[in-house]
């Protein structure tokens, strides 16, 4: 077995999802722009980049077989593209909604779930199930539904939502929360599916992902431009960033599996909610809710990695 699919690097690949993962947003999170879809933007083509770069570095090719439509191997990761891209739209919308904290806590383990699901169905990692996994799997449902209890219950005014937030905008809040789960659940499996290695499927994903958000950006007849001359570096980073953890949950779930991967590298979760509290302060540090929060967080984590972990 080649070295990057050996069991020690399973380790490495789950450290730096868990770290790319739950800092990307945070370089983007104050950047704002006219233009919702424009901000995913410029993050795609920091993704795209780093992409093409690593396709060139390792010698990757793109036969003519592998372009042929619909049936050629290009197909299935950038159709996960897409569906990233249009997980995105929601996503960025649900951090200005709820914060960092909040909206990766909400959508995170929907993402495990999901994740598992299809691999249970699509490609069977949950057959012949015990009751011993069933009882796991219930304790963290749990685990989850606690989890997100203590997050979403203040016992003091929340930052969730703008004070003057009707119905309309809070089930748009909870609406993009559970689109963005079910998408960001779901891209990977295409690009699993596919006869492509990892590390080359990444490019025609990184070419969906940007095909479906600057379609989505021009659609929107606003500015593509940001808030900050600095915000075109960091969203370029913030996507090469994220570029790098996706790599690296791709090469794990070679090893161990699509709904194991996403479970182990869950803390991703804590890592986004430490930043958007102590970092950008979306609640006071020290206080009730600081801490009920950050505790929801790392409820949720332990949930969905049980979840995921459950054999």
């Amino acid at each position: 077995m080649p070295v990057i699919y050996s069991y020690p690097m399973a380790f490495v690949y789950a450290l730096v999802c868990i770290l790319g993962w739950g800092a990307w947003m945070a370089l983007v999170r104050d950047i704002k722009s006219q233009n919702i879809e424009g901000r995913m933007l410029f993050v795609t083509l920091g993704n795209l980049i780093f992409a093409a770069i690593v396709f060139l570095a390792t010698g990757s090719r793109l036969p003519a077989a592998a372009l042929a439509f619909p049936s050629g191997a290009f197909w299935l990761p950038f159709l996960g593209g897409v569906l990233w891209g249009l997980g995105g739209a929601f996503g960025f919308r649900a951090i200005d909604d709820f914060g960092l904290a909040r909206a990766t806590s909400y959508w995170s383990p929907q993402n495990t779930v999901w994740a598992l699901i299809w691999g249970a169905l699509l490609f069977g990692e949950l057959s012949g199930l015990s009751a011993k996994v069933y009882i796991e799997l219930a304790l963290s449902l749990l685990l989850i539904i606690l989890g997100i209890v203590l997050i979403s219950v203040p016992d003091t005014p929340a930052k969730d939502m703008a004070p003057s937030a009707g119905k309309k905008e809070k089930f748009r809040g909870f609406w993009d929360i559970l689109v963005t789960g079910f998408l960001w659940g779901s891209y990977n499996i295409p690009v699993s599916a596919s006869a492509m290695p990892p590390l080359a499927a990444s490019l025609p994903m990184a070419l969906g992902m940007v095909a479906v958000v600057a379609l989505l950006a021009l659609l929107d007849h606003k500015p593509i431009a940001l808030n900050k001359a600095s915000g075109y570096p960091r969203s370029l980073a913030a996507g090469a960033l994220w570029g790098l953890a996706n790599m690296a949950v791709l090469l794990l779930s070679v090893i161990i599996g699509r709904g194991p991967a996403y479970a182990v590298i869950q803390p991703n979760l804590a890592v986004s909610a430490l930043i958007g509290l102590v970092i950008f302060r979306e609640q006071k540090p020290g206080s009730r809710n600081f801490w009920r929060v950050l505790a929801g967080s790392l409820v949720v984590t332990a949930g969905a990695a049980v979840f995921g972990l459950a054999k």
